[in-house]
């Protein structure tokens, strides 16, 4: 009897340490991945702000007269989450041009490709008794960040005429940088800089009541917009109507060893998507004696390379050596494994290792118990004991 609740018990405490001991090897030798999830946008928060078009600023304030359109004011003019203008007034002109899109989120599968840090003696700071340095951490990120750019109507804005097309367009889109934990241990200060932005891909739509109907490649013919085929990529300016770029990957990797400088590490960054021509794919259908038509949808996914800089001021005694450690990012947690993360802590811990010890101590016992070679253990153990007692007597 005594023999079965030892088995019995053996097999219960096995079967509560095998599998914390299996999480743990399985998370030490890194089998068990740790994803981050994607929590909102990652810092840098895209905003539809204005399209100027023959001559004139259309936004969320300004809906027209355009003196430059025969004083038309815009029957929709939609702007900052989206884009939707039609400038004319009513529906024999131009269809309504449309553009939205996601976020700028993280690539999961390709969250960090690089870091750099380096640190700077802050002069200005330090005095006979204490240095004062800059530290600084650049990662670089790469995202993704998809649009959808359409126009849609009525028949009578569907019809091949020069009218009836949108040329010389630009879409103006603000790319503000937003706060967000990227680093365990918060920066006194965090930027956020866009270095690229490119076409990744794109696939053509077209329809005759919704633009996103049928996948139809022969649309990308008849349009003409920058940036367009996989490579093209957008100007980054300092503000909305500029001519020179203001960032680029070559200027953030400069900073190495530098100070940051205001006039490239902005608030606000700005991007411009081109119309150059844009029309609905109208024909003359003799058999109807009418005109048909198939508007126009384009779906963009970008390739973003975003920077993302946390900047600490560390301050040391004299004769101190700064031990410039690379900091750690953190793009959130993911509850399951954060749970396997901690039973993998607990096992590392001194109460941890006692019970994997006892674990494994059971487990022999289990497998002498299960090929019979435990009794006979269990006697030879006794029979040892009983010849030291009698030793120790004699």
């Amino acid at each position: 009897m005594q023999d079965k609740m030892l088995t019995l018990f053996l097999v219960l405490l096995l079967i509560f340490s095998a599998p914390i001991l299996l999480i743990y090897g399985l998370t030490k030798m890194e089998v068990i991945e740790t994803p981050f999830v994607i929590s909102g946008y990652q810092g840098l928060h895209p905003s539809y702000d204005a399209v100027y078009w023959n001559g004139y600023w259309y936004d969320k304030f300004n809906k027209g007269p355009n003196p430059n359109y025969g004083g038309r004011t815009a029957s929709v003019a939609s702007f900052t989450e989206r884009i939707a203008l039609n400038p004319d007034g009513n529906n024999e002109l131009l269809p309504t041009l449309k553009m939205s899109g996601t976020q700028i989120l993280v690539d999961p599968d390709n969250w960090k490709s690089d870091t750099y840090t380096f640190q700077l003696k802050n002069e200005g700071e330090s005095t006979d008794l204490i240095d004062v340095y800059d530290q600084y951490q650049m990662e670089k990120v790469l995202a993704e960040w998809k649009v959808n750019v359409w126009i849609d109507g009525s028949g009578n804005e569907a019809k091949p005429l020069a009218e009836t097309r949108w040329v010389n367009a630009e879409i103006w889109i603000k790319l503000t940088p937003q706060n967000f934990a990227y680093f365990v241990d918060n920066a006194d200060e965090l930027y956020f800089a866009p270095a690229y932005i490119g076409v990744d891909s794109i696939e053509w739509y077209s329809g005759k009541d919704d633009p996103d109907q049928t996948k139809d490649p022969t649309q990308a013919a008849k349009q003409e917009f920058y940036p367009e085929v996989r490579g093209d990529s957008f100007a980054i300016f300092a503000g909305r109507g500029e001519t020179s770029e203001a960032m680029d990957e070559s200027k953030i990797l400069s900073y190495q060893g530098r100070q940051l400088d205001p006039e490239i590490f902005k608030d606000e960054y700005w991007i411009r998507f081109n119309i150059d021509k844009f029309q609905a794919y109208s024909w003359w259908t003799l058999s109807t004696y009418a005109w048909e038509w198939k508007y126009v949808s384009a779906h963009i996914t970008f390739e973003v390379h975003l920077f993302v800089i946390g900047h600490w001021r560390v301050v040391l005694e004299k004769g101190d050596i700064p031990d410039l450690e690379p900091r750690e990012v953190d793009f959130g947690t993911d509850a399951v494994a954060e749970f396997f993360r901690n039973i993998g802590d607990f096992i590392a811990s001194p109460l941890g290792i006692f019970l994997a010890f006892i674990g494994i101590i059971l487990a022999v016992f289990i497998i002498l118990a299960l090929t019979g070679a435990l009794p006979g253990i269990i006697s030879l153990l006794t029979m040892m004991a009983g010849a030291k007692r009698k030793k120790g007597g004699g």
